[in-house]
Order: structure tokens, then C-alpha cells, then sequence
């Protein structure tokens, strides 16, 4: 509702309906899970087939992430055991054009950078 009342057109479309939407958006924004430092994205079931199809109408990814997901490589492991419990699929960083933060917009094999000013500011 917010981008709609800011005046941006948002349509919701459903799997079937994804080529459709794609010949008609600017631009795919999604959620995700997690952010892993190789870029890697961890995000819902289906979110893959909607990336695969934006890119081939060469439609801009661009995922939304809060500074916390992102993982580095010594919580990979735990993490991917607590994800292997959902409906998780993972998003190769080169399929990804830029990742919004709280701190940033970077982007997704810039998640070494993120990781280093999060250790910064638990340090702080």
C-alpha cells in the first residue's frame, strides 16, 4: 500500500501470470531470508522463477534486506540447517542487479562490505 500511495502503479500476478507481468513492470523488488556473503539469496519458493523470468525481459532485480540477514561464512551452516526447515530457494548473486539495506543500496557481492560494518557496530 505504500508504494501505491506514494503514486507507483503495483500489480501482484500470480505464477501463471509472471510473463504477462514481466512485459508490463519496470522492475521485480523482493524479499528475502538471507543474504550470504558469496551474494547468494535465500528467498521463498518461486521467487527463482520470478527472477529467471524479469531477466529475460531484462527487468532489474532488486532484493530488500535488512543489515542482520546478511551471514557470513561461519553461521552458513547453522543457518542453512534453520532455512532447510522452510519453503527456500537460493538466487545466484549474478541474477540479483542491487540489494536495498538499511545502511545501503549494493550491490549482492558487496555483502563482504556489510558484514565487516555489522561487525563494527556489534563491536561498538
Amino acid at each position: 500500500n505504500s508504494f501505491i500511495d506514494r503514486g507507483y502503479s503495483v500489480q501482484y500476478t500470480t505464477m501463471k501470470g509472471s510473463s504477462w507481468g514481466c512485459r508490463h513492470s519496470a522492475v521485480l523488488i523482493l524479499g528475502c531470508s538471507a543474504i550470504f556473503a558469496n551474494g547468494a539469496v535465500a528467498a521463498q519458493k518461486g521467487a527463482l522463477a520470478a527472477v529467471m523470468c524479469a531477466n529475460r525481459f531484462n527487468i532489474p532485480v532488486i532484493v530488500v534486506a535488512e543489515h542482520f540477514k546478511f551471514i557470513d561464512k561461519g553461521h552458513v551452516n547453522q543457518r542453512v540447517a534453520l532455512l532447510g526447515r522452510q519453503n527456500i530457494e537460493f538466487i545466484q548473486s549474478d541474477l540479483v542487479t542491487a540489494v536495498v539495506t538499511d545502511l545501503r543500496v549494493l550491490g549482492p557481492t558487496s555483502a563482504p562490505a556489510v558484514l565487516k560494518a555489522k561487525a563494527l557496530t556489534d563491536l561498538a
